[in-house]
């Protein structure tokens, strides 16, 4: 078997003694698979914090990228696990780094819901404003989820409530779609609160209205969500699973 393979399943197995024995006997820590996979990012997909430790430790590239662009960081991101997501942020993960699809690591825990990590790349000054490919911005999935405590973390950091998707739905019109009345209730109060910053500001100048609330539909759902793993057959969740617009 091949060194790449048999580390990415020493990996997969959560065998960290096999791990540290094939690097200690030559094999190269960030060796791709097929898919462009490495053994950090299965690491990451499996929220192996002591393997993750280990290539690290011994020089594992933290932004290298598989074939859909996807990142230790975003990998970790999807998986949701706080404790890996510490160990490739202090290596020096790229947080503006985007996948095939434009999504950052804060628009993958948003959308799975990982509530602390979005807490945890939030509190290492995260851009909440980048948009994916479609013009979504992690906030779009927070509404789609309905997820009222990261709505309120992204809002607080400043994410901006009032943007617009590239089919013309903002985070309102999703959030007030699917009837999440608390996270479209925090929409509303920082959008009147935007609306009376912009008013202080410049009290002669013109209103805007708020963006569209008629319940746009939002799309359909293209993918499943599960993929799998870099190399060793097992599902994992990971970025591919979109809203077309």
């Amino acid at each position: 078997m091949p060194q790449v393979d048999a580390l990415i399943d020493a990996v997969s197995a959560g065998d960290a003694q096999r791990v540290r024995t094939l690097l200690d006997e030559g094999a190269e820590v960030d060796a791709r698979d097929a898919d462009g996979g490495t053994a950090l990012m299965e690491a990451c997909i499996h929220g192996d914090e002591e393997i993750v430790a280990l290539l690290l430790g011994r020089g594992a590239f933290v932004n290298a990228a598989d074939r859909e662009g996807n990142t230790p960081l975003m990998l970790t991101a999807v998986n949701g696990s706080p404790g890996v997501s510490k160990l490739i942020i202090a290596a020096g993960a790229d947080f503006a780094a985007r996948n095939s699809l434009g999504r950052t690591a804060l628009s993958e825990a948003c959308f799975w819901g990982w509530g602390d990590v979005v807490e945890l790349l939030l509190s290492h000054a995260a851009d909440p404003n980048i948009a994916d490919q479609d013009g979504r911005t992690p906030l779009f999935w927070a509404c789609l989820s309905g997820d009222a405590r990261t709505a309120r973390l992204l809002l607080e950091r400043s994410a901006k409530p009032n943007v617009e998707d590239s089919t013309g739905n903002t985070p309102l019109s999703w959030a007030v779609f699917h009837g999440h009345a608390e996270v479209a209730d925090l929409l509303k109060a920082a959008m009147a609160h935007q609306s009376e910053d912009r008013l202080e500001s410049d009290p002669h100048g013109g209103s805007r209205s708020a963006p569209d609330q008629g319940g746009q539909t939002c799309g359909s759902l293209r993918g499943n969500g599960l993929v799998q793993s870099h190399h060793s057959g097992g599902t994992r969740l990971v970025c591919t699973s979109v809203l077309n617009g």
